[in-house]
């Protein structure tokens, strides 16, 4: 029986579409095909989760946070972690 590698990402809307196109084997998390059951767990989760979420993966330095960060294909899709957290609508105080 054949199993999808990315069916974690089912029903996560733009967001699943935009991870499942992202070349992740440039990235220290490797091949998305790779990835270890907890992380693809974590991420169906935030993917299908009412409320923003952000999924900080550790080892990783950062430098290397920074330079992920930087990156115009993630920082159209990804706000500041500040941002997420304290947004400036009011809507947490």
């Amino acid at each position: 029986m054949w199993h999808d590698p990315l069916a974690f990402l089912a029903g996560g809307g733009e967001m699943g579409t935009l991870i499942r196109a992202f070349d992740w084997s440039v990235t220290p998390l490797g091949p998305i095909e790779s990835w270890p059951g907890s992380l693809r767990t974590t991420v169906s989760i935030c993917l299908n989760s009412d409320l923003p979420a952000r999924v900080f993966v550790k080892p990783i330095d950062t430098e290397t946070l920074q330079e992920l960060m930087a990156r115009t294909d993630l920082a159209a899709v990804l706000p500041p972690a500040a941002a997420c957290l304290y947004p400036n609508d009011g809507s947490m105080g």
